[in-house]
Order: C-alpha cells, then structure tokens, then sequence
C-alpha cells in the first residue's frame, strides 16, 4: 500500500503465496501474476488499471478487488470460476456482463459506476449480495432466484417495476 509501484514483477518465486495486495499504488497493467497459482486473495483497487487481462493462470483465485480503477469493460474473468467475490466499484463500467461463467459467485460489488441498467445476472445462481450504487433507467427482472441482498443503501434507484424481484428470500439493505 502507498509504495508507488508502477509495474507488477520479480514475483515468480511466490508459487505458494495465496494472498497479496497491491492497493493504492500506480498500477497501469495486470501482469507477471502467472506464477501465483495458489493465490486465493487479491487486491489491485486504487491504481490506474484501465483493463482486465492476465489473470487466466489464477483458477485458484477467490477474492479479487479492483476498485477504483479505470476498467471500462467486464471482462477476462471466465478462467476464474472458484471467484466468490467480485470487487469491481469505482469503475468507469456501463454495462454488466462477461460473468456467466462464475457460477461460484456468491458477493458482487458495482457501486459507483455508469451502469443505467441491472442485466446478465440470470447465470450467477449463487448470488447472494449484489451491491449497486447507480442511476438506474431500465430494470430487467433479476432473475436469480439465491440472491439474499441487494444492497440499496447508498442506491439511486429511480424505478421500481412491478414483479423486480422473483426472488422470494431477497433482503433489501435500506
């Protein structure tokens, strides 16, 4: 944290380092990872990372941050099938999509983005927290029927649509 690293490397050693954060730093690129096959947990929120990519060799990866960066595009993140946990907040996203393959998806995070509309969620059958902090101009009915909590705290949501939610466990996070 606050070592102003600018280039992920000299890490091919680590084979069994299962977490490790490179928070708050100056981050452009994720690179230079595909040794860390044991990695669990990882924290690349608060650089300038403006795209997903590299991470293909991390299958074992549970926890990814990436808030506060500039991604623009979900995407690379179909190898990643043990993640339960997505952090991708503080983004420049404008539409949810490229997650139907984490099937193991259990907390998603988009707070503080462009998205204007909830979509492509049906696969994530895990799903239980789904925190939004968006203006949101057109629902599609989320139709994944485990989610627990959809996290309205903080939300702008401008309409309501008869029938939102199918889910008849969702807890709203008012």
């Amino acid at each position: 944290r606050w070592n102003l690293i600018k280039k992920i490397e000299n890490l091919e050693m680590l084979t069994n380092l299962q977490e490790i954060e490179f928070y708050d730093n100056q981050i452009t690129k994720i690179e230079n990872l595909e040794a860390l096959v044991n990695l669990e947990f990882l924290d690349l929120s608060f650089n300038r990372i403006r795209s997903i990519e590299n991470l293909d060799k991390l299958v074992n990866v549970q926890k990814l941050f990436l808030c506060a960066n500039k991604i623009s595009v979900i995407e690379n993140l179909g190898c990643l099938t043990n993640l339960t946990m997505l952090e991708l907040g503080d983004n420049k996203l404008r539409k949810i999509e490229n997650l139907d393959l984490l099937v193991n998806l259990k907390q998603l995070y988009l707070g503080k983005n462009k998205i204007t509309k909830v979509e492509n969620l049906d696969k994530l059958v895990n799903l239980e927290c789904l925190s939004l902090q968006i203006m949101i101009f057109e629902y599609n009915i989320l139709k994944t029927s485990y989610l627990k909590l959809l996290n309205e705290k903080t939300n702008f949501i401008s309409m309501y649509t008869k029938n939102l939610y199918k889910n008849k466990s969702l807890i709203a996070n008012n």
